[in-house]
Protein backbone atom coordinates (compact mmCIF):
# COMPACT_ATOMS: atom_id res chain seq x y z
CA UNK A 1 0.00 0.00 0.00
CA UNK A 2 3.11 2.21 0.88
CA UNK A 3 4.64 1.82 -2.76
CA UNK A 4 1.05 2.37 -4.01
CA UNK A 5 0.66 5.89 -2.47
CA UNK A 6 4.09 6.74 -3.26
CA UNK A 7 3.42 6.37 -6.98
CA UNK A 8 0.25 7.72 -7.15
CA UNK A 9 1.96 10.49 -5.52
CA UNK A 10 4.38 10.95 -7.77
CA UNK A 11 2.03 10.72 -11.09
CA UNK A 12 -0.47 13.83 -9.36
CA UNK A 13 3.01 15.62 -9.50
CA UNK A 14 3.41 15.09 -12.92
CA UNK A 15 0.25 16.41 -13.93
CA UNK A 16 0.58 19.21 -12.45
CA UNK A 17 4.23 20.15 -13.59
CA UNK A 18 2.36 19.21 -17.17
CA UNK A 19 -0.51 21.84 -16.57
CA UNK A 20 1.43 24.58 -15.04
CA UNK A 21 3.86 24.47 -18.66
CA UNK A 22 1.07 24.24 -20.82
CA UNK A 23 -0.66 27.70 -19.29
CA UNK A 24 -0.20 30.61 -20.94
CA UNK A 25 1.06 33.62 -19.50
CA UNK A 26 -1.84 36.23 -18.30
CA UNK A 27 -2.13 39.31 -20.62
CA UNK A 28 -3.05 42.57 -19.56
CA UNK A 29 -5.21 45.11 -21.38
CA UNK A 30 -2.75 48.09 -20.84
CA UNK A 31 -1.65 47.95 -24.94
CA UNK A 32 -1.31 51.61 -25.87
CA UNK A 33 -1.25 53.05 -28.77
CA UNK A 34 1.75 51.95 -31.73
CA UNK A 35 3.24 50.00 -28.48
CA UNK A 36 2.80 46.03 -28.35
CA UNK A 37 0.64 44.14 -26.04
CA UNK A 38 3.16 43.40 -22.76
CA UNK A 39 2.47 40.28 -20.32
CA UNK A 40 2.01 40.18 -16.63
CA UNK A 41 5.29 38.03 -16.69
CA UNK A 42 8.88 39.85 -17.06
CA UNK A 43 9.13 41.09 -20.37
CA UNK A 44 12.13 39.24 -22.82
CA UNK A 45 14.44 41.16 -24.96
CA UNK A 46 16.68 40.03 -27.60
CA UNK A 47 20.18 39.35 -26.79
CA UNK A 48 21.37 42.44 -28.63
CA UNK A 49 18.81 44.93 -26.24
CA UNK A 50 20.94 47.07 -23.82
CA UNK A 51 18.17 48.11 -21.60
CA UNK A 52 14.45 48.25 -21.36
CA UNK A 53 11.25 50.56 -20.82
CA UNK A 54 9.37 50.34 -17.61
CA UNK A 55 6.34 48.37 -18.02
CA UNK A 56 7.07 47.71 -21.88
CA UNK A 57 8.87 45.63 -23.98
CA UNK A 58 10.41 48.09 -26.25
CA UNK A 59 14.30 48.56 -25.64
CA UNK A 60 16.97 51.68 -26.01
CA UNK A 61 18.29 50.02 -28.84
CA UNK A 62 22.26 50.04 -28.52
CA UNK A 63 25.06 51.32 -30.91
CA UNK A 64 26.87 49.04 -33.27
CA UNK A 65 26.41 45.59 -34.10
CA UNK A 66 29.74 44.02 -32.24
CA UNK A 67 31.56 43.95 -35.51
CA UNK A 68 35.10 42.13 -34.31
CA UNK A 69 36.99 44.79 -36.78
CA UNK A 70 34.24 47.84 -36.12
CA UNK A 71 32.24 46.95 -33.20
CA UNK A 72 30.31 50.25 -33.35
CA UNK A 73 29.49 50.04 -37.34
CA UNK A 74 26.11 49.37 -38.17
CA UNK A 75 23.11 49.52 -35.07
CA UNK A 76 20.69 47.43 -33.35
CA UNK A 77 16.74 46.55 -33.59
CA UNK A 78 15.75 47.10 -37.05
CA UNK A 79 16.30 46.58 -40.78
CA UNK A 80 16.38 49.39 -43.26
CA UNK A 81 13.80 47.97 -46.31
CA UNK A 82 15.08 50.68 -48.84
CA UNK A 83 16.60 54.06 -49.32
CA UNK A 84 16.20 57.16 -51.03
CA UNK A 85 18.65 60.43 -50.61
CA UNK A 86 18.47 63.30 -52.78
CA UNK A 87 21.63 65.49 -52.65
CA UNK A 88 22.37 68.85 -53.99
CA UNK A 89 26.42 69.38 -54.73
CA UNK A 90 25.30 72.64 -56.64
CA UNK A 91 27.48 74.68 -54.26
CA UNK A 92 30.15 72.30 -53.81
CA UNK A 93 32.88 73.69 -55.63
CA UNK A 94 32.22 76.93 -54.24
CA UNK A 95 31.76 76.19 -50.82
CA UNK A 96 32.89 72.83 -50.07
CA UNK A 97 29.63 71.97 -48.83
CA UNK A 98 26.41 70.04 -49.84
CA UNK A 99 22.82 69.58 -48.41
CA UNK A 100 20.81 66.15 -48.23
CA UNK A 101 17.45 64.06 -47.67
CA UNK A 102 17.61 60.87 -46.67
CA UNK A 103 14.51 58.57 -46.34
CA UNK A 104 14.69 55.23 -45.21
CA UNK A 105 11.67 52.54 -44.76
CA UNK A 106 13.26 50.87 -41.47
CA UNK A 107 11.21 47.71 -40.06
CA UNK A 108 11.73 47.14 -35.98
CA UNK A 109 12.93 43.55 -35.22
CA UNK A 110 11.77 44.58 -31.78
CA UNK A 111 9.95 47.10 -30.33
CA UNK A 112 11.84 50.23 -30.40
CA UNK A 113 11.49 53.17 -27.49
CA UNK A 114 15.11 54.90 -29.58
CA UNK A 115 17.20 53.66 -31.87
CA UNK A 116 20.39 54.99 -33.16
CA UNK A 117 21.70 55.51 -37.01
CA UNK A 118 25.35 56.43 -38.41
CA UNK A 119 25.92 59.57 -39.43
CA UNK A 120 29.37 60.27 -39.16
CA UNK A 121 30.12 63.92 -38.67
CA UNK A 122 27.44 65.30 -40.93
CA UNK A 123 25.45 67.93 -39.64
CA UNK A 124 21.97 67.25 -38.87
CA UNK A 125 19.14 69.40 -39.32
CA UNK A 126 15.57 67.85 -38.92
CA UNK A 127 14.47 64.09 -37.86
CA UNK A 128 10.52 63.18 -38.81
CA UNK A 129 9.55 59.09 -37.73
CA UNK A 130 6.14 58.70 -40.14
CA UNK A 131 6.08 62.12 -40.87
CA UNK A 132 6.33 63.10 -36.80
CA UNK A 133 8.82 65.41 -35.85
CA UNK A 134 11.85 62.86 -33.40
CA UNK A 135 13.90 64.43 -30.98
CA UNK A 136 17.47 63.43 -31.47
CA UNK A 137 20.51 63.59 -29.79
CA UNK A 138 23.74 63.63 -32.13
CA UNK A 139 26.86 61.91 -30.24
CA UNK A 140 30.26 61.34 -31.76
CA UNK A 141 29.55 60.00 -35.42
CA UNK A 142 25.60 58.43 -34.40
CA UNK A 143 22.50 60.01 -33.64
CA UNK A 144 19.99 58.69 -31.25
CA UNK A 145 16.48 59.35 -32.20
CA UNK A 146 13.25 58.82 -29.72
CA UNK A 147 10.40 58.05 -32.25
CA UNK A 148 6.97 58.91 -30.61
CA UNK A 149 5.02 56.08 -30.11
CA UNK A 150 6.98 53.21 -29.73
CA UNK A 151 7.83 51.48 -32.77
CA UNK A 152 6.61 47.81 -33.36
CA UNK A 153 8.17 45.53 -34.64
CA UNK A 154 7.13 43.93 -37.96
CA UNK A 155 5.88 47.62 -38.89
CA UNK A 156 7.49 49.12 -41.37
CA UNK A 157 8.05 53.30 -40.55
CA UNK A 158 9.56 56.02 -42.43
CA UNK A 159 12.70 57.86 -41.16
CA UNK A 160 13.50 61.08 -43.06
CA UNK A 161 16.68 63.01 -42.24
CA UNK A 162 17.40 66.02 -43.03
CA UNK A 163 21.34 66.87 -42.82
CA UNK A 164 24.18 68.61 -44.46
CA UNK A 165 28.02 68.41 -44.85
CA UNK A 166 31.30 69.55 -46.05
CA UNK A 167 33.66 68.30 -48.17
CA UNK A 168 36.83 68.91 -47.96
CA UNK A 169 39.92 69.22 -50.31
CA UNK A 170 42.62 67.42 -48.61
CA UNK A 171 42.03 64.00 -46.71
CA UNK A 172 44.63 61.47 -46.00
CA UNK A 173 43.73 58.13 -47.02
CA UNK A 174 45.58 55.58 -44.71
CA UNK A 175 45.20 52.17 -45.75
CA UNK A 176 41.55 50.82 -44.78
CA UNK A 177 39.99 54.59 -44.63
CA UNK A 178 37.63 55.82 -46.36
CA UNK A 179 35.26 59.31 -47.03
CA UNK A 180 34.07 61.75 -49.51
CA UNK A 181 37.04 64.46 -51.15
CA UNK A 182 37.25 67.34 -53.69
CA UNK A 183 39.35 69.04 -55.89
CA UNK A 184 38.73 72.21 -58.43
CA UNK A 185 36.59 69.71 -60.83
CA UNK A 186 35.65 66.39 -59.04
CA UNK A 187 34.11 65.04 -55.88
CA UNK A 188 34.00 61.67 -55.37
CA UNK A 189 33.69 58.65 -52.46
CA UNK A 190 35.24 55.93 -50.82
CA UNK A 191 32.87 54.06 -48.95
CA UNK A 192 35.22 51.49 -47.70
CA UNK A 193 35.14 50.12 -45.80
CA UNK A 194 33.31 53.05 -43.29
CA UNK A 195 33.06 56.37 -45.31
CA UNK A 196 30.08 56.51 -46.96
CA UNK A 197 28.59 58.34 -43.62
CA UNK A 198 30.81 61.09 -44.39
CA UNK A 199 27.99 61.78 -47.44
CA UNK A 200 24.71 60.00 -46.07
CA UNK A 201 23.51 58.64 -43.16
CA UNK A 202 22.75 55.04 -42.61
CA UNK A 203 22.89 51.87 -41.10
CA UNK A 204 26.65 51.30 -42.06
CA UNK A 205 27.16 47.68 -41.87
CA UNK A 206 27.19 44.84 -44.39
CA UNK A 207 24.65 43.12 -43.21
CA UNK A 208 21.76 45.18 -43.73
CA UNK A 209 21.39 46.27 -47.47
CA UNK A 210 18.75 47.76 -49.34
CA UNK A 211 17.61 49.31 -52.47
CA UNK A 212 18.75 52.71 -53.20
CA UNK A 213 17.24 55.77 -55.23
CA UNK A 214 19.55 58.79 -55.82
CA UNK A 215 18.96 62.23 -57.05
CA UNK A 216 21.73 63.79 -57.05
CA UNK A 217 21.52 67.79 -58.17
CA UNK A 218 24.23 69.54 -60.20
CA UNK A 219 25.47 72.72 -61.79
CA UNK A 220 23.99 72.10 -65.08
CA UNK A 221 27.15 71.43 -67.38
CA UNK A 222 28.50 68.89 -65.03
CA UNK A 223 28.35 65.22 -64.77
CA UNK A 224 26.90 63.04 -61.80
CA UNK A 225 27.65 59.26 -61.28
CA UNK A 226 26.17 57.13 -58.69
CA UNK A 227 25.65 52.89 -58.76
CA UNK A 228 22.90 51.39 -60.03
CA UNK A 229 20.66 52.55 -63.06
CA UNK A 230 20.56 56.18 -64.68
CA UNK A 231 16.87 56.25 -65.24
CA UNK A 232 16.44 60.38 -66.08
CA UNK A 233 17.89 63.74 -65.62
CA UNK A 234 16.43 66.96 -65.78
CA UNK A 235 17.57 70.40 -66.25
CA UNK A 236 16.55 73.54 -64.63
CA UNK A 237 17.85 76.58 -65.18
CA UNK A 238 21.48 76.25 -63.62
CA UNK A 239 21.16 72.97 -61.80
CA UNK A 240 20.56 69.17 -63.38
CA UNK A 241 19.33 66.47 -61.27
CA UNK A 242 20.27 62.71 -62.22
CA UNK A 243 18.24 59.70 -60.59
CA UNK A 244 19.48 56.84 -60.32
CA UNK A 245 18.37 53.03 -59.03
CA UNK A 246 20.06 50.42 -57.29
CA UNK A 247 17.05 48.08 -57.60
CA UNK A 248 18.71 45.09 -56.02
CA UNK A 249 19.86 45.79 -52.46
CA UNK A 250 23.36 47.12 -51.78
CA UNK A 251 25.66 47.70 -48.52
CA UNK A 252 26.13 51.24 -47.43
CA UNK A 253 29.94 51.23 -48.38
CA UNK A 254 29.45 49.64 -51.66
CA UNK A 255 27.15 52.70 -52.66
CA UNK A 256 29.11 55.04 -54.59
CA UNK A 257 28.93 58.64 -55.60
CA UNK A 258 30.34 61.46 -57.65
CA UNK A 259 29.94 64.83 -59.25
CA UNK A 260 31.61 67.11 -61.65
CA UNK A 261 33.44 67.23 -64.87
CA UNK A 262 33.07 63.40 -65.62
CA UNK A 263 33.18 62.09 -69.02
CA UNK A 264 30.11 59.08 -69.86
CA UNK A 265 31.25 56.36 -71.92
CA UNK A 266 27.93 54.33 -73.00
CA UNK A 267 28.68 50.38 -74.57
CA UNK A 268 26.72 48.15 -75.45
CA UNK A 269 26.22 44.75 -73.31
CA UNK A 270 23.67 41.98 -73.39
CA UNK A 271 21.56 41.87 -69.88
CA UNK A 272 22.72 45.05 -68.36
CA UNK A 273 23.47 48.58 -68.90
CA UNK A 274 27.30 49.33 -69.11
CA UNK A 275 28.41 52.71 -68.88
CA UNK A 276 32.00 54.22 -67.49
CA UNK A 277 32.89 57.57 -65.86
CA UNK A 278 36.23 58.76 -66.68
CA UNK A 279 37.46 61.73 -63.99
CA UNK A 280 39.17 65.16 -65.16
CA UNK A 281 42.35 64.34 -67.08
CA UNK A 282 41.94 60.77 -67.52
CA UNK A 283 41.91 59.31 -70.83
CA UNK A 284 39.87 55.91 -72.19
CA UNK A 285 42.07 53.20 -71.32
CA UNK A 286 41.37 50.29 -73.52
CA UNK A 287 41.13 47.66 -70.62
CA UNK A 288 37.22 49.23 -69.73
CA UNK A 289 36.33 47.62 -73.35
CA UNK A 290 37.03 44.21 -71.71
CA UNK A 291 35.05 44.55 -68.94
CA UNK A 292 31.67 42.37 -70.58
CA UNK A 293 34.35 39.93 -71.33
CA UNK A 294 34.72 39.46 -67.52
CA UNK A 295 31.25 39.33 -66.97
CA UNK A 296 30.76 36.12 -69.41
CA UNK A 297 33.45 34.69 -67.96
CA UNK A 298 32.99 34.84 -64.41
CA UNK A 299 29.18 33.99 -65.63
CA UNK A 300 29.99 30.30 -66.77
CA UNK A 301 31.38 29.77 -62.98
CA UNK A 302 29.21 32.36 -60.58
CA UNK A 303 25.87 32.30 -62.79
CA UNK A 304 24.24 35.25 -64.54
CA UNK A 305 24.95 38.44 -63.84
CA UNK A 306 22.63 39.52 -61.59
CA UNK A 307 22.30 43.34 -61.61
CA UNK A 308 20.99 46.07 -63.66
CA UNK A 309 24.36 48.27 -64.24
CA UNK A 310 28.06 47.58 -64.84
CA UNK A 311 30.78 49.80 -65.25
CA UNK A 312 33.94 51.68 -63.79
CA UNK A 313 34.84 55.09 -62.06
CA UNK A 314 38.01 56.40 -63.10
CA UNK A 315 39.54 58.81 -61.17
CA UNK A 316 43.17 60.19 -61.23
CA UNK A 317 43.68 60.68 -57.37
CA UNK A 318 45.78 58.62 -55.10
CA UNK A 319 44.21 56.36 -52.27
CA UNK A 320 44.55 53.08 -50.90
CA UNK A 321 43.43 50.91 -54.12
CA UNK A 322 40.38 50.00 -56.05
CA UNK A 323 36.86 50.03 -55.19
CA UNK A 324 34.33 47.01 -55.98
CA UNK A 325 31.21 49.71 -55.25
CA UNK A 326 28.34 47.94 -56.57
CA UNK A 327 27.50 47.81 -60.49
CA UNK A 328 30.49 51.24 -60.84
CA UNK A 329 34.27 49.84 -59.84
CA UNK A 330 36.29 52.69 -58.42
Amino acid sequence: RELMRERAAAVLLLVVLVVAGCTEPETTDSTEPGRSPTTSTTASTTPSATSATAGSDAIHAGEGLGDTLFPKAGNEGYDVQHVDLALDFTEVFDSGSFSGVATLRIEPTVALDSFVIDAGDLDIGAITVDADPAPFADGSDQVRIDPEPVLVPGVVSELRIEYSGSVPTERVFKPGSGGIVRDEALVFSIGEPAGSTTWMPGNDHPTDKAPYAIAVTVPTGMEAAAGGLLVDSLTEGDSTTFYFEHQLPVATYLVPIAVGDLSRLDREAEGYAWRDYLGPGVEEIDVLDRQDEMVRFFEQYLGPYPFEANGALVVDRDFWGALETQTLST
